[in-house]
Protein backbone atom coordinates (compact mmCIF):
# COMPACT_ATOMS: atom_id res chain seq x y z
CA UNK A 1 0.00 0.00 0.00
CA UNK A 2 1.76 3.15 -1.21
CA UNK A 3 1.34 6.56 0.40
CA UNK A 4 0.47 8.91 -2.51
CA UNK A 5 1.64 11.99 -0.60
CA UNK A 6 5.18 10.66 -0.22
CA UNK A 7 6.02 10.42 -3.89
CA UNK A 8 3.87 13.44 -4.73
CA UNK A 9 6.24 15.79 -2.93
CA UNK A 10 9.11 14.89 -5.24
CA UNK A 11 6.90 15.07 -8.30
CA UNK A 12 5.51 18.47 -7.31
CA UNK A 13 9.00 19.83 -6.71
CA UNK A 14 10.16 18.45 -10.05
CA UNK A 15 7.25 19.99 -11.92
CA UNK A 16 7.28 23.45 -10.31
CA UNK A 17 10.90 24.42 -10.87
CA UNK A 18 11.58 27.55 -12.89
CA UNK A 19 12.92 26.88 -16.37
CA UNK A 20 15.65 29.54 -16.16
CA UNK A 21 17.47 27.74 -13.34
CA UNK A 22 16.01 24.42 -12.31
CA UNK A 23 17.88 23.82 -9.08
CA UNK A 24 19.53 26.88 -7.56
CA UNK A 25 17.55 29.63 -5.87
CA UNK A 26 18.74 32.72 -4.00
CA UNK A 27 17.61 33.34 -0.44
CA UNK A 28 15.36 36.12 -1.77
CA UNK A 29 13.58 33.92 -4.38
CA UNK A 30 9.84 34.64 -4.15
CA UNK A 31 8.95 30.93 -4.46
CA UNK A 32 10.10 30.22 -0.90
CA UNK A 33 6.94 32.01 0.27
CA UNK A 34 4.83 29.19 -1.21
CA UNK A 35 5.86 27.05 1.76
CA UNK A 36 4.44 29.47 4.36
CA UNK A 37 0.83 28.56 4.81
CA UNK A 38 -1.41 28.49 7.89
CA UNK A 39 -1.66 25.06 9.53
CA UNK A 40 -4.42 22.96 8.05
CA UNK A 41 -4.14 24.38 4.54
CA UNK A 42 -2.54 22.61 1.56
CA UNK A 43 1.12 23.47 1.08
CA UNK A 44 1.49 24.89 -2.43
CA UNK A 45 5.09 23.93 -3.08
CA UNK A 46 7.13 21.19 -1.44
CA UNK A 47 10.81 21.49 -0.65
CA UNK A 48 13.25 18.68 -0.15
CA UNK A 49 16.61 18.58 1.58
CA UNK A 50 19.19 16.05 0.42
CA UNK A 51 21.17 14.46 3.21
CA UNK A 52 23.71 11.75 2.67
CA UNK A 53 23.37 8.53 4.62
CA UNK A 54 23.38 8.32 7.70
CA UNK A 55 22.54 11.97 8.48
CA UNK A 56 18.95 11.79 7.19
CA UNK A 57 18.15 9.03 9.66
CA UNK A 58 19.89 10.91 12.48
CA UNK A 59 17.51 13.88 11.96
CA UNK A 60 14.47 11.63 11.76
CA UNK A 61 15.29 9.72 14.94
CA UNK A 62 16.03 12.93 16.86
CA UNK A 63 19.77 12.43 17.41
CA UNK A 64 20.80 15.24 15.03
CA UNK A 65 19.09 18.44 16.20
CA UNK A 66 21.10 20.92 14.10
CA UNK A 67 21.70 20.58 10.36
CA UNK A 68 24.81 22.41 9.15
CA UNK A 69 25.13 24.10 5.78
CA UNK A 70 27.32 26.73 4.12
CA UNK A 71 24.27 28.95 3.61
CA UNK A 72 21.42 30.31 5.71
CA UNK A 73 18.02 28.67 5.59
CA UNK A 74 15.60 30.87 3.62
CA UNK A 75 13.45 32.62 6.25
CA UNK A 76 10.22 31.46 4.59
CA UNK A 77 11.18 27.84 5.32
CA UNK A 78 11.29 28.48 9.07
CA UNK A 79 8.41 27.19 11.16
CA UNK A 80 7.05 29.50 13.84
CA UNK A 81 7.59 28.56 17.47
CA UNK A 82 3.92 29.36 18.20
CA UNK A 83 2.70 26.75 15.69
CA UNK A 84 0.87 29.22 13.43
CA UNK A 85 2.99 28.21 10.44
CA UNK A 86 4.61 24.83 10.03
CA UNK A 87 6.82 24.27 7.00
CA UNK A 88 7.57 20.60 6.48
CA UNK A 89 10.75 20.00 4.53
CA UNK A 90 11.04 16.57 2.93
CA UNK A 91 14.11 14.59 4.00
CA UNK A 92 15.67 12.97 0.93
CA UNK A 93 18.39 10.46 1.72
CA UNK A 94 21.11 9.85 -0.84
CA UNK A 95 23.96 7.40 -0.70
CA UNK A 96 27.05 8.31 1.26
CA UNK A 97 29.49 10.07 -1.01
CA UNK A 98 32.33 12.53 -1.01
CA UNK A 99 32.12 15.11 1.79
CA UNK A 100 30.84 18.46 0.57
CA UNK A 101 29.80 17.10 -2.84
CA UNK A 102 26.21 16.16 -3.58
CA UNK A 103 25.81 12.60 -4.78
CA UNK A 104 22.72 13.73 -6.70
CA UNK A 105 22.67 15.11 -10.23
CA UNK A 106 21.04 18.51 -10.76
CA UNK A 107 18.00 16.84 -12.30
CA UNK A 108 16.70 13.70 -10.61
CA UNK A 109 15.01 11.22 -12.96
CA UNK A 110 11.71 9.87 -11.68
CA UNK A 111 10.11 6.56 -12.61
CA UNK A 112 6.58 6.25 -11.25
CA UNK A 113 7.36 9.26 -9.00
CA UNK A 114 10.34 7.44 -7.45
CA UNK A 115 14.09 7.58 -7.93
CA UNK A 116 16.71 4.89 -7.38
CA UNK A 117 19.11 7.72 -6.37
CA UNK A 118 17.33 8.80 -3.21
CA UNK A 119 14.69 7.80 -0.69
CA UNK A 120 12.08 10.10 0.76
CA UNK A 121 12.38 8.99 4.38
CA UNK A 122 10.33 11.58 6.23
CA UNK A 123 10.10 15.28 6.98
CA UNK A 124 11.25 17.85 9.49
CA UNK A 125 10.71 21.47 10.37
CA UNK A 126 13.33 24.07 11.18
CA UNK A 127 12.77 26.69 13.88
CA UNK A 128 15.93 28.77 13.65
CA UNK A 129 18.88 29.45 11.35
CA UNK A 130 22.06 31.01 12.73
CA UNK A 131 25.64 31.58 11.65
CA UNK A 132 28.51 29.97 13.51
CA UNK A 133 31.15 32.62 14.18
CA UNK A 134 34.01 30.46 15.47
CA UNK A 135 35.42 26.95 15.48
CA UNK A 136 34.87 26.89 19.24
CA UNK A 137 31.17 27.64 18.85
CA UNK A 138 30.89 24.99 16.11
CA UNK A 139 32.76 22.38 18.17
CA UNK A 140 30.59 23.10 21.23
CA UNK A 141 27.54 21.91 19.25
CA UNK A 142 29.14 18.63 18.10
CA UNK A 143 26.57 16.55 20.00
CA UNK A 144 23.78 18.44 18.18
CA UNK A 145 25.06 18.56 14.58
CA UNK A 146 27.24 15.41 14.67
CA UNK A 147 29.83 16.90 12.28
CA UNK A 148 33.46 16.54 13.27
CA UNK A 149 35.51 19.65 12.51
CA UNK A 150 38.06 17.55 10.65
CA UNK A 151 35.52 16.17 8.15
CA UNK A 152 34.83 17.76 4.77
CA UNK A 153 31.58 19.07 6.26
CA UNK A 154 33.34 20.52 9.29
CA UNK A 155 34.39 24.00 10.27
CA UNK A 156 36.41 26.00 7.76
CA UNK A 157 37.71 29.55 7.89
CA UNK A 158 37.23 29.60 4.09
CA UNK A 159 33.42 29.50 4.05
CA UNK A 160 30.52 30.49 6.28
CA UNK A 161 28.84 27.83 8.40
CA UNK A 162 25.20 27.93 9.43
CA UNK A 163 23.17 25.85 11.84
CA UNK A 164 19.53 25.04 11.15
CA UNK A 165 17.74 24.02 14.35
CA UNK A 166 15.43 21.04 13.79
CA UNK A 167 11.94 21.39 15.22
CA UNK A 168 9.50 18.53 14.76
CA UNK A 169 10.14 15.53 12.54
CA UNK A 170 8.30 12.50 11.23
CA UNK A 171 9.21 9.23 9.56
CA UNK A 172 7.26 7.64 6.73
CA UNK A 173 6.34 4.01 7.20
CA UNK A 174 8.90 1.80 5.50
CA UNK A 175 7.78 0.32 2.24
CA UNK A 176 4.96 2.85 1.84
Amino acid sequence: NRNPNRSKAIAVQQSTMDAADDHTKTISWSGWKDARIPNGEQQQRHFGLELQCPFAQHILDGRKTIETRAYALPPDLLSDDDGCHEVKVEILESAKGEAGVSSMPNVVPLVNNESPLLRQKGWCTFTKSFRYTSREQFDADLDKHMVDSSSGYGWSEERPMYGWVVGSHGVYASGS
